[in-house]
């Protein structure tokens, strides 16, 4: 047995409650890079038959797909990684799109040109 103080007797139930959350964040992290292991997979897959996009199961949005679009930027990074809306309602849901298709690269002097028409009003 360990001495405990006063404070820290009149601070356990603040302190329990903070270690159930941040258990319940761990489990949900856990399961955004479960889900990007298997999307990992998946793209493997699909780029083996000759595709050149795929997207993630539909998820909430959360912590765990905070972590699956963050572990599927880390393992594709040139690929243009983005998030789509699947489902717009009461509860809609999320996915990661991947592509890596062949990018049109412009000449540094076009693409400087082609952003200001873009962006100028």
């Amino acid at each position: 047995m360990e001495p405990i103080t006063r404070t820290q007797l009149q601070n356990a139930r603040a302190a329990a409650i903070a270690e159930k959350e941040r258990i319940i964040h761990r489990e949900q992290e856990l399961k955004g890079q479960l889900a990007a292991e298997e999307f990992y997979k998946e793209i493997r897959r699909i780029a083996e038959v000759g595709a050149t996009q795929a997207s993630s199961k539909s998820m909430e949005l959360g912590v765990a797909f905070d972590a699956l679009l963050f572990w599927t930027k880390e393992h594709f990074p040139n690929c243009d990684v983005s998030t789509e809306i699947r489902h717009i309602g009461h509860s809609p849901t999320y996915a990661v799109h991947v592509d890596w298709s062949e990018r049109i690269q412009y000449p540094p002097d076009l693409e400087t040109r082609r952003l200001e028409r873009e962006t100028s009003w």
